[in-house]
Formats: structure tokens, sequence, C-alpha cells
């Protein structure tokens, strides 16, 4: 994970002419680019009505709503406006199948974790690092919220899911 903190650092954020997206461009410590995402700009502002989220909805909500559902979606199933561009996937928290923990087979992550993720990212994936922009009890806060979009947690049944949308032609 320390390796991928300098190419973060390194990332640049600049707007077109017409300003309605933002492209975002990640480059290695030489100055090679590894890759680059085009997003509308409420991605990284704003949150855009699409998303309403109520000024009082608990820390981790809007928190999630923020800085999360862009790319997970705004009920948690890894669909969000960015997901498709981005590879690998995110992760659905319904489903509760989380790639990225220290506990075995079926069981859920650890809050510790879970927190881990959200403070340092995920090296090799979209997933960015949130320890600079959050507070350790921000972190905390959307961790709580994620845990509560998944069965995972409460040790019941995951809901029933709907099938993921289809594309036209």
């Amino acid at each position: 994970l320390k390796g991928i903190a300098r190419y973060r650092k390194l990332g640049r954020i600049t707007t077109p002419a017409a300003g309605t997206k933002v492209k975002v461009t990640v480059a290695s410590p030489r100055g090679k680019e590894v890759f680059a995402l085009e997003l509308p700009l409420t991605a990284f502002g704003t949150w855009s009505a699409a998303f309403p989220v109520p000024a009082d909805a608990p820390l981790g909500r809007r928190l999630y709503a923020q800085r999360c559902a862009v790319c997970h979606g705004p009920d948690g199933r890894g669909n969000g406006p960015a997901a498709p561009s981005l590879v690998p996937r995110p992760v659905d928290f319904v489903r509760g199948q989380f790639k990225y923990k220290s506990t075995p087979g079926d069981r859920p992550p650890t809050d510790a974790d879970l927190v881990r993720v959200v403070t340092d990212g995920l090296q090799a994936s979209a997933m960015p690092y949130f320890g600079d922009l959050l507070t350790p009890a921000e972190i905390r806060a959307v961790v709580d919220y994620v845990k509560g979009l998944s069965a995972a947690f409460s040790g019941s049944t995951p809901p029933a899911l709907l099938p993921p949308p289809r594309r036209p032609p």
C-alpha cells in the first residue's frame, strides 16, 4: 500500500473549457499516465440532485452520498454513475462480498478492515484513500453506514436483490 500513495499524490485534476466534466489523471512517479477518467463535476463537488440527502441525515449517510455513492451507488449496489468506467467494478455492499479482509471465508470484514480500506484506499483499483480528507470520526461514520447496507453484518439473510439494470443496445 505504500507504493500507491506516491501515485495518488501525483494525481492531477483538470477541467475542460466547458467545465461540465472533471478529468482525473493519475500518473506514475516518472510521469507515465496510469489511467484517466472523466466524471461529472458533481462527483467531486456538490452532490447532484439525483441523489438528494437531507441536511439532517446522519453523518455517515451524508459522507457516503458525497464521497462514495458516485462509484458504489446511492444504495450501495456498486452501480454509481462512475461504476461502468472503473476496473475493477466497485464493491456491491448489499451482497456483502468483500475481497480485502482479514476474516476467513464468508465472514464479513472486521471494522478495522473497513477503516483501513476507507483510510488507505486499495492498490490497483479505483478506490481512493480518504485518510487525508476525512477525520477518524468521519471515517468511522462512513464505515458504520456501509455496514448498515449489508445483512452480512447482522447475521441475517441478505434482502432479495433486484437484477442489475439492462443497458440499451
